[in-house]
């Protein structure tokens, strides 16, 4: 009997215990879909919860993007700003990114990149607070 455990044990158990051993080690995160260089080119904001701001266009350049044009009656931002920086990819489709905002400094925030259609979108969620902040935009690549 005694022999049957122990068997039992080195047959059974301890591959059983090591494969769950390896499997807790490895991470539960996605590994990224894209690169920052997925992102480059031209950007143009067609939505926001701050209208008044949408028709701006950027440039992506490896981990930044520049503004290329406004929608003219913005006094906040000047053509070849920096408007984002520190573009990284996290997991997923998503990326991490600091935004400048109206006020001149820059906050977090997280970029999802869509290219299941025929056009890419861009889906930003910025971590500033107040729902009229701007702090939702779409971009579309054109």
């Amino acid at each position: 009997m005694k022999m049957l455990s122990k068997n039992f044990i080195s047959k059974f158990l301890c591959p059983l215990l090591l494969f769950l051993l390896l499997s807790a080690c490895q991470s539960s995160s996605a590994d990224p879909l894209y690169a920052p260089a997925d992102l480059e080119g031209n950007w143009r904001r067609i939505d926001s919860n701050k209208p008044s701001l949408d028709a701006m266009e950027v440039e992506v350049q490896g981990i930044e993007a520049f503004i290329r044009a406004t929608n003219g009656s913005s006094p906040y931002f000047l053509l070849g700003q920096r408007k984002w920086r520190r573009i990284r990819p996290t997991d997923g489709p998503n990326f991490s990114y600091e935004d400048k905002g109206s006020n001149n400094e820059f906050y977090d925030g997280t970029m999802t990149l869509d290219k299941s259609g025929p056009t890419d979108y861009l889906y930003l969620n910025i971590k500033v607070a107040g729902s009229g902040n701007g702090n939702r935009q779409t971009w579309e690549r054109f």
